[in-house]
């Protein structure tokens, strides 16, 4: 089995153009969080607003077209470069889950027979309004 290496500064390094003066903050070996350095004051967000950075995270998790209901509207499916996504609305900004390969799928034993999990990159953003093109070039960088 192989699975991509997850380089998350990489993958984050890809979003650095979209904030003045960029800059990469380690969240741990699996995590990154590009924003501005450029020093502002705080600004009250409107709601469901998240901070204005993307923060980028290998992770393996079950599917997440579970996130998609339709009685409530706040996850879609989309495809990114050919990847299966989901993108989900919440109270602080927006996720969006990237199946890296759906082929590959890794049984945790303390999980229901058909709960299996696959590698992804959670990419969070401020809001929805932008998370399809930032997961684009993200997904972009990573298949380099």
């Amino acid at each position: 089995m192989t699975l991509v290496r997850p380089d998350p500064y990489k993958a984050a390094s890809a979003t650095l153009g979209m904030f003045e003066e960029g800059f990469l903050e380690t969240g741990g070996p699996m995590s990154c969080t590009a924003r501005s350095g450029k020093v502002t004051a705080p600004q009250k967000r409107d709601k469901g607003v998240g901070r204005p950075e993307v923060n980028v995270a290998w992770t393996m998790n079950t599917d997440p077209s579970k996130l998609v209901k339709a009685s409530d509207g706040s996850a879609r499916e989309i495809t990114v470069e050919g990847r299966k996504a989901v993108l989900s609305k919440g109270s602080l900004g927006c996720t969006t889950y990237i199946v890296w390969d759906d082929q590959i799928k890794v049984d945790q034993d303390n999980r229901v027979d058909d709960d299996d999990l696959t590698q992804q990159i959670r990419v969070q953003t401020a809001t929805c309004d932008n998370a399809e093109e930032v997961a684009k070039k993200i997904v972009a960088k990573v298949a380099q």
